[in-house]
């Protein structure tokens, strides 16, 4: 039993029988480890102190055992693999790698007995293991992943040019680096500095080193990552490792569900008015990134009608637009359309990671916050050269709208900013997510359904179109009026639609009753959605033929952070009270490991904690911490 406690327990595990088979605890952050052989035919609960109890999944007869011991004084990595007697008289293939590489692997033949070997810690580096076995087939079976720390991080040192500072003082700082042989280290470091009256900073939060040796190859947030680095906590670390680093594989998916993508890359096909396959188009890309560049591409379809589109250059921005055309044999695009494969990412589920502050640190944080933005604002009415606050107020207005109000006047507005955060979701989804009570529900004193906001019925207009025109939506000739326009709807998709406009009030819906001739009265009232589309084409016309207008997610080269420039040179009488009292991105020492860095202090007397972390040419990691005080 490998637990740590240092008094009795009442977590247990029973059996069937409600009999005591062995007691656990947690180690750190509610994990723990506990050693437990299942037999045949038995079943398990868990029973907490508070009385809540969970069933333990069966044992299954027949399996492959992969047990790893990593003992925080040994040099080595046990490994003992054995299998029930049904899979005995089998080949077998071990793997270990640490970030993609392996590092040690081996053919096994088990006969009769379990196999056990070591190796040394020394084949690995730093970080997460991947310890995985796999049956004759080469399939997976068995996993295990282990943390090793070789304490092998650069070595940073922060030297102040005087221990104590004074308020405004320029703060001078000597970083030198040097790697695990002591020689001098060039590498691009970043500085944080912070006020530590106004923020709290625990040591153990996540850092560099930490993220990109242990937390960025686990699953779910991993609490106090640099907890895991100290001897102390090997215990801590290997039930982390099998808690949040458990793995399974589902040996019957014949086909992933997320295609592997070797390159950005534009799939799609050509296919005629009858939805045939049309071989042999040409295929022409336009594409621009951002404001300034452009690129053209193009290919041509296969017997299938199929293309792919590669060789893209690098993105600037993550603004890229591209129309791609296809032309039939004669050169045209009349009578043939273009489809684009959109690709389906995984959804984001990173928990929030948001620094919970501590109750009474915050709340005295805040109360100095608000009396130093009381002072500040005293001063600033004192200074006659200040202006004084202005609120200027303005409608969102759509480029292109043909609002029938003079002053632009709507009662809600979805603008393209909203409509680009899902391009392909037809317009009628867009609708029912974003205009409150948007609905299709039933006209007055009959069983006909139409589109409806709250009570209201909707009249559209596209692009100055009134396309309740074309059917008298209170007939018997809704229905198809409704159906019209849910085709019409579900046609069109959110990046064709430069804004959407409603206008339901009696200031904004006047002007749109007395053009259109369409009144509220007590029986009926109405509720009036102005679409604007990019093209200006109404209804009738959707995409030029043969085009496909494309926004993808693009990846693009990695920017310049803007780094503000801090300087107390200047007394405007405006007390200075940051939280954040410097910050830079791209220190870089030089060849003796040597960077100086520089910073005006506060007003504030509090101390400042100064973060340093970075990377050397040669891969190695590194983090620093100095206090710094100011004098009372």
């Amino acid at each position: 039993l490998t637990i740590a406690q240092n008094r009795i327990d009442q977590r247990k595990i029973e059996n069937s029988k409600k009999q005591l088979i062995t007691t656990f605890s947690s180690i750190h952050a509610g994990m723990g480890t506990v050693w437990l052989t299942p037999q045949a035919n038995e079943h398990y609960t868990a029973v907490l102190d508070n009385g809540f109890s969970f069933s333990l999944p069966s044992a299954v007869p027949t399996g492959t055992l992969l047990r790893i011991s990593n003992q925080p004084a040994s040099d080595s990595i046990s490994i003992t693999i054995d299998a029930s007697p049904d899979l005995y008289n089998k080949s077998y293939y071990f793997n270990a790698t640490a970030k993609g590489i392996s590092c040690a692997f081996a053919t096994l033949y088990l006969k009769d007995k379990p196999y056990s070997f070591s190796v040394s810690k020394k084949a690995f580096p730093s970080g997460i293991c991947r310890f995985t076995l796999y049956n004759d087939d080469r399939f997976p079976v068995n996993e295990r992943i282990t943390f090793i720390w070789h304490h092998d991080a650069l070595t940073l040192n922060l030297l102040p040019h005087k221990p104590v500072y004074k308020t405004r003082d320029s703060v001078h700082l000597l970083l030198s680096a040097s790697n695990i042989y002591n020689e001098p280290s060039i590498g691009t470091f970043s500085i944080a500095v912070i006020d530590t009256g106004q923020v709290q900073y625990s040591r153990n939060r996540e850092n560099i080193i930490s993220y990109l040796l242990l937390s960025s190859d686990l699953k779910g947030k991993v609490e106090d990552t640099w907890y895991y680095f100290d001897s102390s906590s090997a215990l801590a670390a290997e039930a982390l490792m099998l808690t949040q680093g458990w793995v399974s594989y589902d040996r019957f998916i014949s086909k992933p569900v997320f295609e592997y993508e070797k390159e950005f890359m534009i799939k799609g096909k050509v296919t005629n008015l009858l939805n045939k396959p049309v071989a042999n188009s040409g295929i022409v890309l336009f594409g621009k990134d951002g404001m300034a560049n452009r690129f053209f591409l193009e290919t041509k379809t296969g017997t299938d009608g199929s293309f792919v589109i590669t060789d893209f250059p690098v993105f600037t921005t993550d603004s890229a637009y591209m129309l791609v055309r296809a032309l039939n044999k004669k050169g045209k695009a009349f009578g043939i359309g273009v489809e684009i494969e959109e690709p389906s990412f995984p959804l984001n589920e990173m928990e929030d990671a948001r620094v919970i502050q501590n109750g009474i640190l915050y709340d005295t944080a805040i109360t100095k916050f608000i009396q130093q933005q009381s002072v500040i604002q005293a001063i600033l009415k004192k200074d006659k050269n200040t202006l004084q606050e202005v609120i200027l107020k303005s409608r969102k207005k759509i480029k292109g709208s043909k609002n029938l109000n003079e002053d632009g006047g709507a009662d809600q507005v979805i603008s393209e900013r909203v409509l680009e955060k899902t391009p392909k979701q037809n317009l009628l989804d867009v609708l029912l997510r974003e205009v409150p009570g948007f609905h299709k529900g039933p006209l007055p004193k009959n069983s006909l359904r139409a589109y409806k906001r709250n009570g209201d019925l909707v009249v559209f207009i596209i692009d100055g179109y009134n396309i309740n025109q074309a059917y008298d939506p209170v007939s018997e000739r809704s229905t198809a009026f409704t159906d019209y326009v849910e085709s019409f709807l579900q046609y069109i998709t959110a990046e064709e639609v430069a804004g959407v406009e409603v206008m339901n009030t009696t200031k904004n819906a006047f002007a749109y009753e007395k053009y259109y001739r369409i009144y509220s009265n007590a029986q009926m009232s109405y509720t009036f959605i102005e679409i604007t589309t990019h093209s200006g084409n109404g209804a009738f016309n959707k995409k030029v033929p043969g085009s496909y207008l494309y926004k993808p997610v693009a990846p693009v080269i990695s920017k310049r952070f803007y780094s503000p420039l801090y300087t107390a040179s200047t007394d405007t009488g405006i007390p200075d009270h940051r939280t954040t009292v410097y910050w830079k991105q791209d220190i870089i020492t030089n060849e003796k490991g040597e960077a100086d860095i520089s910073f005006p202090a506060s007003d504030n007397h509090s101390g400042y904690l100064v973060i340093v972390q970075g990377t050397d040419l040669n891969g190695g990691l590194g983090v620093a911490y100095l206090s710094v005080q100011i004098e009372k």
